[in-house]
């Protein structure tokens, strides 16, 4: 018969300062938390949940205006990018004529790519007693390869008209810039070509003051549908699944900017 020899150890497998230590780590932790999620995540308010109210007179003709506006450039004038340039000129030009309409002097800011011309568009309402400080609102008008771009970005190109127009004639405390930006679409998104890019590098090359600048983005999805708005994990986690409202997002130097415009 094989003998056995028994042993009783007594593991000690924590001891006080480990556990200092992980309850540190944890506060640390939770922390981190609280403070990214108030920084990135939380907003002022809440939510508007309720029934939506009638239009106003005025409401109603501002959205026959938008639409109006966007069945112009997706419908009328159609894709409008480098490959399809006739309709990007056609695009360009509709935005001048209406900007002059509502009586800005337009200044065209060409630029050349490959021999072909491309223009951003901007109109200005001087400032008053800040009229160094300038505050830039700005959409782009190109649209995605074959694609109509009536959200993307048609709707943006049209809101940037229609505050445009509300705020022709007012006297800001800062100067107020609108903006149509071409080339935001490949191929030259990210690269030196992106029309944005080209305004801001020359923006800074004359020492101008840009204080703020909203960029108006894909405004025109919306959906009441359970799923119709997704984000991969950990987003998922943390925002609404249904499309059905405009999101208000910037970065960490812009925080103040974006939770005052709420």
């Amino acid at each position: 018969m094989p003998s056995y020899i028994c042993l009783t150890v007594k593991l000690k497998l924590i001891d006080r300062a480990s556990v200092k230590r992980l309850a540190i780590l944890a506060l640390i932790i939770i922390s981190l938390l609280i403070f990214g999620w108030s920084l990135m995540v939380w907003m002022p308010g809440e939510s508007y949940t309720q029934a939506l109210p009638p239009l106003t007179a005025a409401q109603i003709a501002l959205k026959d205006r938008l639409k109006s506006d966007v069945e112009t450039l997706a419908v009328k004038i159609g894709s409008r990018n480098q490959s399809n340039e006739r309709n990007l000129i056609a695009a360009k030009d509709f935005l001048d004529r209406e900007l002059k309409q509502a009586g800005y002097t337009v200044r065209e800011q060409q630029y050349k790519i490959d021999g072909k011309t491309f223009s951003n568009l901007e109109v200005e309402i001087p400032g008053s007693s800040r009229a160094d400080e300038i505050l830039v609102i700005g959409g782009h008008y190109d649209s995605a390869f074959t694609s109509p771009g009536g959200n993307d970005n048609g709707t943006g190109a049209a809101a940037v008209l229609a505050l445009a127009r509300e705020f022709a004639g007012t006297k800001p405390l800062r100067t107020l810039r609108f903006v149509e930006f071409t080339n935001e679409e490949p191929p030259y998104f990210w690269t030196k070509d992106m029309g944005s890019l080209v305004y801001a590098q020359t923006a800074k090359a004359r020492g101008d003051k840009i204080v703020g600048m909203f960029s108006l983005e894909t405004l025109g999805y919306f959906s009441d549908a359970a799923n119709s708005q997704k984000y991969p994990p950990p987003l998922s986690f943390l925002y609404p699944n249904r499309g059905n409202f405009i999101g208000f997002v910037g970065n960490i130097e812009s925080r103040e900017l974006l939770r005052n415009t709420i």
